[in-house]
Parts: structure tokens; sequence; C-alpha cells
């Protein structure tokens, strides 16, 4: 309502694909209002449990929704994914997206926090501070993305994973190197001719080195307040282009 009001073109992908027989099915509009009225906080419930338990809590809110899924397996139910985890969506969105003319648009993706890394972390609030896998969940990570490395291999250390490399051959390998030579090479590319950039002073990094004295500092504010003494360099500064995501 945000961006259609200030003039923006929306596109929405809520729900993935598996959900469109049941919303053809919904008649009634028992499912739509089940869908609206479960805020946001729950959905990432839902991918932290399992599809038994959203049979249950979810489908089980009204009769209607609890007979329609009375055929699906608790698998399907989990199966069910949001529409920014659904590539057929998220490909016919931007397409959408970039043959609207006139207006800017804004695709609106649902997701879920830690999507495929398992079930430690997969919609789980503490996913923002969690660091490593466990074995279990890097096996399961493997699987999702059907990477051909063994159980012994990962067995072997599980803070050193192997790389997989499919080969220079592959379709996949292929396909990304022509994109890459359309969007015009390789980011960031060697070049032979370059200009020489002046480098800060020792000066600039005084305040940094003297370190944050008795209170303990996290690594982006040290990060930020070095990036601030950069920035404030006349010859250096101009150089840097920070991006605030």
């Amino acid at each position: 309502a945000f961006f259609r009001g200030a003039g923006w073109n929306v596109i929405k992908v809520v729900w993935g694909r598996e959900w469109d027989d049941l919303l053809a099915k919904d008649t009634d509009g028992s499912l739509v209002k089940v869908m609206n009225e479960t805020v946001d906080g729950d959905y990432q419930t839902y991918k932290a449990e399992s599809g038994g338990f959203v049979r249950d809590h979810f489908f089980g809110q009204t009769p209607q929704t609890k007979d329609m899924v009375a055929d699906l397996s608790d698998d399907e139910i989990w199966n069910l994914k949001r529409g920014g985890h659904d590539y057929h969506k998220v490909y016919a969105a931007y397409k959408a997206a970039t043959e609207f003319k006139g207006k800017p648009t804004v695709i609106l993706a649902h997701t879920v926090k830690g999507y495929g890394l398992g079930p430690h972390f997969e919609g789980r609030n503490a996913t923002h501070q969690m660091k490593k896998l466990t074995l279990d969940d890097l096996k399961k990570f493997r699987d999702h993305l059907r990477i051909p490395v063994t159980d012994e291999q990962l067995e072997k250390d599980l803070y050193s994973p192997p790389y997989y490399h499919p080969g220079s051959d592959a379709p996949e390998i292929k396909y990304m190197m022509e994109r890459r030579a359309e969007l015009g090479g390789a980011v960031p590319e060697r070049r032979s001719k370059h200009q020489d950039i002046a480098l800060p002073d020792a000066k600039t990094y005084e305040v940094a080195k003297r370190g944050s004295g008795k209170q303990q500092a996290a690594t982006t504010m040290a990060f930020v307040r070095l990036l601030k003494d950069l920035m404030r360099d006349k010859n250096f500064g101009k150089h840097i282009a920070p991006i605030i995501p």
C-alpha cells in the first residue's frame, strides 16, 4: 500500500506454485483469510517446526482449511514454499518488472530466514547470530543443494569442507560465463593500465590503532570508525562509495 500510494508498480511474490492448487480449491476464502491473519513471526515458526505442526496449527485453524490438506502428506505440506524461494515465480516477477514501463517497480518477496540451512537454522530468529553448521546440518545442506560430496569427506574435517566445481564444460558454468561476458566481463578485472592512488598517511589510522579502551567494540563498529576516518582523507576519501543495505 505504501509503494502503490507513492505511485510505484508493485509485484508481490508471496506464495510458491505448490499453493496454487490449494488456492484454486479455496472457494469460500477460508485459506486466504488464514493466510492474511497469520503474523510473520508465526510464519517463521512454522518453518522451524514440521509438516505435521503446520497441518495442526496453520491449516487446523478452520475445518475447511484442514480438509483441504487431508490428502497431503506431512512432507508435501512441509514443501509448500514461500514465493521468494520459488524460482519460477521469482523469474516471472523479474520478467514482468523489466517489461513494465512508466513507473518504478518494487518486487515484494516472502522468504524464510536461513532457508535451506537445516532445522537448526531455518526460520529461527537466532539465525542472525549463528556462525557454524553442525555436521548433520551440513549434510542436509549438501543434500538440499545436490552437491556430490560424500559423508566421509565432510566427516574428515567439519570446519574445512571440500570445494566442488562441476568443470568448465558443465552447462551451468558455461551459462554463467556467457552471462558474465554479456555484462562486460569479469568483475573485478586485472588491468595492465592504472592510475596511482595516493594512500592515506599513518595519521589517518591513529584512532583505529588506539583501540576502544576498556569498552569492547564489535568488528562492525571498529570498521565503521576506520571507514569514517578514511573518508575524511582529502585525497583518498573520494574513492570510497558507501552502500548501506
